[in-house]
C-alpha cells in the first residue's frame, strides 16, 4: 500500500510528564502523523513522545507496555490503521506525572495522549508525499565511563570498539528519515530534553520527531554544559546519568551528526 498523503501534527501536551532530574527544563511535545493511502483511508498513525513508559513501577511483574499500550489501542479503535509508538528525548529522567503506579493511571494517561493526537490531527490538512528520504551518518566518541570500559573488557558489554592513541573509541550512528513535511531523526540512545530542545529545534519542520534508542543504545545522552562526571562511579549520587553515559564528548558528536544530516539534505533539495 502506497502511501499518498500524510496528516501531522506536534502540540505540547502538559502535565503528563516530568523531569526528576531538572525539573525546570521539560519538552512536552506531542508528535503525531498519520499515512494514508490514494482514498483517504490510514494506513499507520506514529506518536512520539519524550517519557519513559514506567507509570508502572517496582512492583509490577507483569510484562506490558504501560501507557503506549493505551495509546495505540485507542489511535486503532478510532480508524487510526495500525499505532506505532516511539520515545522522544526522554532522558533525564523524563517520568510520568502520576499520582500512583497502577493500570488505572497507564490508563488515563495512554488515552490522554490518544485524545490530544486524535483531535491534532482533526484539524490538520492533508499533505502530498512529494519526496521520501533516509540518510545515516556514523561518528566516533571515545568511551570515558570506567564502568563500561570494565564492562566490556569482561565481556559484559560485546560490541566492536576501537583502541586508538591510548583510548577506547566507540562507533555509533544517527539517522534521518522526511516524510514530505515530516522529519524524524533517529539517536542512538536517551537523549537528555536540554540536549533535545536543541536537536528538535536543527529540524526546519514544521513536523519534528526525535526518535530515541534508535540505531544504537548508548545511554543517556546529555547536553555538554550539564555534564558532571561523578568522583565515584559505583556511587554517583545526583550523576547517575553521567554514570550510564558514554562520556561527556557523546551530546556535541551527536548534535554535530545531525547538524551535518541536515545541512545534506538541505543540499539535496529534500527539506
Amino acid at each position: 500500500m502506497r502511501p499518498a498523503r500524510i496528516r501531522a501534527a506536534s502540540v505540547p501536551a502538559p502535565g503528563l510528564a516530568r523531569n526528576a532530574r531538572d525539573p525546570e527544563i521539560i519538552d512536552d511535545q506531542l508528535s503525531v502523523m498519520r499515512v494514508e493511502d490514494e482514498q483517504g483511508q490510514a494506513i499507520a498513525t506514529v506518536t512520539n513522545f519524550p517519557c519513559h513508559p514506567e507509570v508502572l513501577w517496582n512492583d509490577n511483574t507483569v510484562i506490558t507496555s504501560d501507557f503506549p499500550h493505551f495509546l495505540r489501542e485507542r489511535i486503532e479503535e478510532a480508524g487510526g490503521g495500525v499505532a506505532i509508538h516511539f520515545s522522544a528525548d526522554l532522558g533525564g529522567m523524563m517520568t510520568p506525572d502520576v499520582p500512583a503506579h497502577t493500570f488505572a493511571e497507564a490508563q488515563r494517561m495512554g488515552e490522554r495522549l490518544a485524545t490530544i493526537a486524535l483531535d491534532a490531527l482533526a484539524d490538520a490538512s492533508p499533505l502530498p508525499v512529494d519526496r521520501i528520504g533516509w540518510w545515516r551518518r556514523e561518528f566516533e566518541v571515545p568511551l570515558a565511563n570506567p564502568l563500561l570500559e570494565m564492562a566490556h573488557q569482561l565481556g559484559l558489554i560485546h560490541r566492536h570498539m576501537e583502541r586508538r592513541d591510548g583510548r577506547t573509541v566507540i562507533k555509533t550512528s544517527a539517522g534521518l528519515l522526511t516524510l514530505g513535511a515530516m522529519q524524524m531523526l533517529a539517536v542512538p540512545g536517551e537523549v537528555l530534553p536540554r540536549l533535545g530542545l536543541k536537536l528538535r529545534a536543527l529540524l526546519p519542520g514544521p513536523y519534528r520527531f526525535i526518535i530515541g534508542l534508535a540505531n544504537d543504545e548508548l545511554g543517556y545522552i546529555l547536553d555538554p554544559s550539564e555534564f558532571h562526571a561523578p568522583e565515584d562511579y559505583f556511587d554517583p549520587g545526583d550523576a547517575y546519568e553521567e554514570s550510564m553515559s558514554i562520556g561527556p564528548d557523546m551530546g556535541t558528536a551527536l548534535y554535530d551528526a545531525a547538524r551535518s544530516l541536515i545541512e545534506e539534505t538541505r543540499r539535496e533539495g529534500c527539506i
